[in-house]
């Protein structure tokens, strides 16, 4: 028997400089395969400009765990250097644990400097797309 999937209320994360405030919520589609997702704005604490986004997808699937992982996140240019995409991802553990998800998978392109650095700093385990990168303690 399946449960009705209930998103959280969720709070405004902040770490420093850096703050998460939630964009929206995005339903499961089960025609498209896709899990629910909760969407924030990643923003430069005190400012209202958005500096990039992060997702939390909820779910055990194939393609979570394949390529687009339960974390998907792009931090503007002008931004960048700021280690706000595994920050962001540190900011969501609590989220991420309330659903139930203990082991995480981030995903993005194995050959950008942010994945590495948000992999190897986040404590979500190796890349979703398989790359073979070293793996992170799970907690």
């Amino acid at each position: 028997m399946k449960t009705s999937f209930r998103f959280i209320r969720t709070r405004k994360y902040v770490d420093a400089d850096l703050e998460l405030a939630l964009a929206r919520t995005i339903p499961a589609d089960p025609v498209k395969k896709h899990v629910p997702c909760y969407e924030f704005e990643l923003r430069e604490t005190g400012k209202p400009a958005k500096v990039g986004s992060i997702r939390l997808r909820i779910g055990r699937t194939r393609p979570l765990f394949g390529w687009c992982g339960h974390i998907g996140y792009g931090v503007d240019e002008q931004a960048r250097g700021r280690r706000y995409g595994a920050r962001s991802c540190r900011l969501l553990l609590p989220l991420a644990y309330a659903h139930g998800l203990r082991s995480k998978r981030i995903g993005g392109a194995p050959w950008t400097s942010g994945a590495r650095i948000a992999w190897a700093q986040s404590p979500y385990g190796a890349p979703a797309n398989g790359s073979r990168f070293p793996r992170a303690a799970s907690r």
